[in-house]
């Protein structure tokens, strides 16, 4: 606990040089306290270079450190009291008498006023210019000061802030959802205008969560800042006999957040048509849209789709950020084993490599990825996409326009002739492009594409039944990834775990497996909407095709005569890959169940 007055400016001054030094050498004293190992700083630093974040909080985050540890560490070793997340107790009152903007620009959370003196939490206990403000604006003599994880101090001024008390409002005292219905009882539902806006620049709508916003747009708000929040993947609107189902697609997982009366599902289906510059009078046919939001600062855009059913239109919006965090291939999932290998493959100077998986399995991270990695001033890189998810600095991303003529066919011959080096095309979903891919990359261009397949064995097989000659498939492809996301274990309550007889013998563990291993599962908390899961990481079977697994190719590329060709060259297979990301503490026997069992035994 640090204590700001006049009088105590020389005593933060005399400790603020140690500090400030220990700060810059935290990586450091945690390897040094056996807390931290040098690959996983060296992955929190990375994604440090790129995000620019705190690398204490990037070390919570990731899984890598517990809250409690860092703190408990920073208390011995910068000598302030600190204050975990479970302790932060914010009465309602107290935001009344702290200034927001103030709150705000300093990333600061009041938690008492007592007797002229302010108690607040900070994640950076040394920030004096910050501490001379709180006291002007609140009028308080003295400012006691606690060191807090900055991303749980953020997580909560997001809460309270990000909607401007719109979540608040519904979740706790509900007056604006309440208020909708009123206003539909009494037929006041306002009217909502159409904004036309031409196609290149691309519909936005800055969401405004003003307290006197209308009451359908409030709550149509609400569902995408509840989604922003949670860091959904998808928006489902379900229309049901009685009433509509709102849920959130987080973690692969669906989270119901608001079953609404069945009379207000028109309203809100319709706000959400208009948005996306759909026609709200054809109700009975499906369509297709797109929006783009900014929340906060963060350009969001949603590929918007709807559904007739029997009691209304069933919506469907995928999130697509478009400036999303871009991963790094280090830090991806892969074996270091593997790693190293494949990223030679991904230097060749021609050839293909195709990634193989499930809609959200996380083919698009691992690609971007990828061309990230290889991406330089000295080489032409093009991609043809369809939908273009991000963009990545230095590389030229190409949007297919199937009413504009521009499909992938026409756009792949368009883009050999721009002399590229390496090529991304986003799926190869016929013959026709296969083929173009192919030669491409027998005529010295590195080509990336997508292949649905359920695992990297069956790749041969479905190229040949497009219609691929066997011996173009067998002489381009270097490499064929599957990979599927399972759940990481949520880093505030997990907990150490033993297996069960049962899962011993459904998996086949051995002495060598349970000697070094680290199970751990997740008891479920606020954090994690008790699922005991929080975010998700990448499960790979990468097969790297060498002279054996070609010739077998060549002869029509038996699926069976691949696998036990891999088996035998010891191909790690995703299966293997998952037991040793539970076998480090990152997911559990229950995500392997659910995510690559039954994929494995097909």
């Amino acid at each position: 606990m640090l204590v700001s007055t006049f009088e105590g400016y020389e005593f933060i001054k005399h400790i603020g040089k140690e500090i400030m030094a220990a700060r810059k050498r935290l990586g450091e004293m945690l390897i040094e306290a056996g807390i931290l190992d040098e690959a996983s700083l060296e992955r929190a630093l990375v994604i440090q270079k790129q995000t620019a974040r705190k690398l204490g909080d990037i070390l919570m985050q990731e899984g890598l450190i517990e809250e409690n540890v860092l703190l408990d560490f920073l208390r011995n070793q910068l000598h302030v009291d600190v204050i975990s997340s479970d302790d932060l107790k914010i009465a309602d009152e107290i935001w009344e008498k702290v200034p927001e903007e103030v709150v705000k620009k300093y990333n600061v959370l009041p938690l008492k006023i007592k007797n002229g003196e302010l108690t607040v939490a900070m994640s950076d206990p040394l920030n004096l210019v910050a501490i001379d403000d709180l006291r002007f604006a609140t009028s308080c003599y003295r400012v006691k000061v606690f060191l807090a994880a900055e991303s749980t101090i953020k997580n909560i001024l997001n809460d309270r802030f990000d909607s401007q008390g719109l979540i608040y409002d519904i979740i706790d005292r509900g007056d604006l959802f309440q208020k909708a219905l009123d206003m539909i009882d009494k037929n006041e539902i306002p009217d909502i205008p159409v904004v036309k806006v031409e196609e290149e620049t691309i519909s936005s709508h800055v969401i405004e969560l003003e307290s006197h916003t209308p009451p359908i747009i409030s709550l149509v708000n609400y569902i995408f800042v509840e989604a922003h929040r949670r860091e959904a993947s998808d928006i489902h609107i379900e229309p049901y006999q009685t009433y509509f189902r709102i849920r959130l697609r987080i973690d692969g997982m669906l989270h119901t957040i608001l079953t609404p009366p069945h009379r207000l599902h028109v309203y809100i289906a319709s706000r959400i048509k208009i948005m996306s510059e759909m026609d709200i009078s054809k109700r009975y046919v499906p369509q297709d849209g797109h929006m783009a939001l900014k929340i906060g600062h963060e350009d969001i855009h949603y590929r918007v789709s709807t559904l007739p059913t029997v009691y209304g239109e069933k919506c469907v919006l995928r999130v697509i950020k478009k400036h999303k965090y871009l991963e790094d291939v280090n830090t991806l999932g892969f074996a270091p084993q593997v790693l190293e290998q494949y990223k030679k493959v991904i230097r060749y100077p021609y050839g293909m490599i195709l990634f193989t998986g499930p809609t959200g399995s996380g083919k698009t991270t691992t690609l971007y990825a990828s061309l990230n990695y290889v991406n330089n001033n000295e080489i032409n890189i093009i991609t043809l996409e369809d939908p273009v998810e991000s963009t990545l600095y230095g590389i030229n991303h190409v949007q297919i326009r199937q009413a504009h003529g521009l499909t992938f066919a026409d756009g792949l011959r368009s883009i050999l002739r721009q002399d590229p080096d390496i090529v991304f095309v986003g799926e190869i979903r016929d013959a026709e492009v296969a083929s173009i891919a192919m030669r491409a990359s027998m005529t010295g261009h590195l080509v990336f594409s997508t292949l649905h397949t359920n695992c990297t064995v069956d790749s041969f097989e479905r190229l040949i039944d497009m219609g691929v000659e066997p011996y173009l498939a067998s002489s381009t492809v270097l490499a064929v990834v599957a990979q599927r996301l399972v759940r990481r274990i949520c880093s505030k309550c997990r907990r150490p775990y033993e297996p069960t007889p049962e899962e011993i013998e459904e998996f086949g563990l051995d002495d060598s497996f349970l000697s070094d291993a680290l199970l751990n599962k997740g008891e479920g908390c606020s954090h994690c909407m008790g699922t005991g899961y929080s975010g998700r990481v990448a499960v790979f079977e990468v097969l790297f095709v060498g002279p054996r697994i070609r010739e077998i190719a060549k002869d029509h590329g038996r699926s069976d005569a691949i696998r036990q060709a891999a088996v035998e060259e010891g191909i790690r297979t995703i299966l293997d890959d998952g037991l040793d990301k539970v076998r480090q503490g990152i997911t559990t026997f229950d995500e392997m169940r659910r995510v690559l069992i039954a994929g494995v035994e097909d």
